[in-house]
């Protein structure tokens, strides 16, 4: 199950989820959106089940970017039309926040201008941890730096409870982790009830901190580095506020 949380008395954060949200003059407005999936966990399932409630819920084909080699790992690959994978690339990324194919007069799907994206990822999963919320970002700004560029909302999601969800299997010597960077490719073993590859049940929970960028043309690193602490420093208030909620008040969100 995902349940979602949503401030009402934060505009950006309620406009998403109003009927309003459809019409041209708020789409406009609206988009380009990216929403940052965190943490990346062994699998993001809270990201995958909401990308499946913006298409089939609200009608959005919300891209999601990934590693390209996705894409032609049997079993995996057929994710892609559940989540509808870029590439994690610059060109890719762009490419899918400029696209609009809006929702027509017979009630098509709208396409184009939303992109998904775990922002810790191959390192979040090989660092994710039962019983602890941390994130690991470590001094990647390039998201950041296309959000400005592009001038995106910034809606960055935690999504509780997927570090419960299954226990990585650590080598002593961090070869996995190692191979894994350089391949762009999660290699790594994993177990969860019983000792198999089987998630634990455990209910997900999600609350969003969403951000307005203004659209700089050459962001500068001072520009960069002030939408990351904005970013997630709002995503810790809002992990914060809400963490009991979802039925882990007594955690804390650690960004590293």
């Amino acid at each position: 199950s995902l349940e979602l949380f949503v401030d009402r008395d934060d505009p950006l954060a309620a406009a998403g989820f109003t009927p309003a949200a459809d019409k041209p003059e708020r789409l406009a407005d609206f988009l380009p959106t990216v929403y940052l999936a965190c943490p990346h966990g062994v699998f993001p399932y809270g990201a995958i089940v909401w990308c499946c409630y913006c298409r089939w819920g609200c009608g959005i084909w919300q891209y999601t970017g990934a590693a390209s080699v996705v894409k032609r790992v049997p079993g995996l690959r057929y994710m892609h039309s559940v989540i509808w994978i870029v590439s994690a690339s610059k060109r890719s990324i762009v490419k899918a926040l400029r696209e609009r194919c809006l929702i027509d007069s017979q009630g098509g799907d709208r396409r184009g201008g939303v992109l998904g994206i775990p922002p810790d990822g191959i390192l979040g999963a090989f660092r994710s941890k039962p019983g602890v919320d941390e994130l690991v970002i470590g001094k990647r700004r390039g998201l950041m730096r296309l959000c400005l560029a592009e001038g995106a909302q910034v809606h960055a999601a935690f999504f509780f409870g997927t570090s419960d969800l299954l226990t990585v299997v650590q080598d002593p010597f961090g070869l996995m982790e190692t191979l894994s960077r350089k391949m762009r490719a999660g290699v790594m073993g994993f177990y969860g009830r019983w000792f198999l590859p089987i998630p634990r049940r455990v209910a997900l929970s999600v609350c969003v901190a969403p951000v307005r960028t203004t659209k700089t043309a050459s962001p500068s690193i001072e520009d960069v580095e002030r939408l990351h602490e904005q970013v997630y420093g709002r995503l810790k208030a809002v992990y914060d506020a809400q963490k009991a909620f979802a039925g882990y008040g007594d955690r804390e969100l650690v960004v590293s």
